[in-house]
């Protein structure tokens, strides 16, 4: 029996990419293969899935009683968190989360900064050389530099859709949209700024969507910035096929999932010019992310650009040879 461990998945890029997880081994036939640990935060997400699971409450000491009575031929931890004990077992850490490795430049609070640290140093602590899996070369580099794990114990498997998202028939001219969220490494200040200062040097009708609840800004009259709040997937995906542009200016991902989303959705992709972009997709535009009227600039480029180049995936689906390496034990 194989555990999937999703205790502290709670986010939307984490649970996406579970799901793809858990639809995989369902597609595939394998679900009595294995078994899902879940708190009672994220029950409700996965709760349709006909595989075997046990619910408990979101703390280590709860996960501690769990894998002390409990033994596995393998485990996998997917929120990046190894198990508190040595289980014995063969243990994979699906390690995603840059901000825990990298979180210069960035303005969080003290006591959000303190809480990273404490996971950090807690995370260290538990490292009882396991395996590690990252979905990029980027955060594989940062692992081996902050947790000084070797080459061999990280592997490197990208987890997504394969599907196409839409056509290009129902594209807006001059729509731009950014999946995003309140987290201060989404940059969402520095982008709105941007627009804003863009819009004041064209004629042009311009249209932004985020993903964010709404901030009280002052607008020139022809920009128009919808502030959508958080939307499921589905919904998503359906503003990516309406969207003629999707701009990503996020400073830190450890997979960046909308930029392949957004591709597959026939979306000119601009973004950040920084490793986690430039690995994942190859964008038709690229910005510094730190400079606000670099940004404006490439803007203006995308909409008065006559010769624009079309965003391509750079990377490869490796869920099954996730999953294979799972049972092969």
């Amino acid at each position: 029996m194989v555990l999937i461990d999703l205790v502290y998945i709670n986010s939307p890029g984490g649970i996406t990419l579970s799901k793809f997880l858990l639809d995989y081994i369902s597609d595939k036939s394998l679900r009595s293969n294995f078994e899902i640990l879940l708190d009672k935060r994220n029950f409700r997400y996965f709760e349709d899935y006909k595989i075997k699971k046990k619910i408990i409450s979101k703390s280590e000491l709860s996960r501690y009683f769990f894998y002390k009575k409990r033994k596995f031929e393998s485990v996998l931890c997917f929120a990046n968190v190894p198990p508190p004990i040595d289980t014995k077992s063969k243990t994979y850490i699906y390690f995603h989360n840059e901000i825990l490795l990298n979180p210069e430049k960035l303005k969080f609070s003290l006591i959000k900064k303190l809480f990273f640290n404490l996971k950090w140093i807690y995370i260290k602590s538990r490292n009882f050389n396991h395996t590690w899996i990252v979905q990029t070369e980027h955060v594989r580099v940062l692992l081996k530099d902050k947790l000084r794990v070797k080459s061999k114990s990280i592997l490197k498997y990208p987890i997504f859709s394969n599907q196409k998202k839409s056509s290009t028939c129902n594209k807006i001219s001059s729509t731009f949209f950014y999946p995003t969220s309140n987290q201060p490494h989404k940059n969402n200040i520095r982008l709105i700024n941007a627009f804003i200062d863009a819009s004041k040097k064209t004629n042009k009708q311009i249209s932004l969507s985020l993903t964010i609840d709404k901030i009280k800004v002052k607008l020139p009259h022809n920009l128009k910035i919808n502030f959508i709040g958080f939307i499921p997937l589905n919904k998503l995906i359906e503003k990516l096929g309406e969207s003629e542009f999707m701009i990503f200016p996020s400073l830190k991902e450890s997979f960046g999932l909308p930029l392949i989303e957004g591709v597959q959705a026939n979306c000119k992709i601009i973004a950040s010019d920084l490793n986690y972009v430039n690995e994942l997709v190859k964008p038709t535009f690229t910005f510094n992310p730190y400079d606000e009227k670099n940004i404006s600039e490439v803007i203006l480029l995308a909409l008065s650009s006559k010769t624009q180049p079309k965003s391509s995936i750079r990377v490869k689906n490796s869920i099954n040879l996730l999953i294979n390496q799972l049972i092969s034990v």
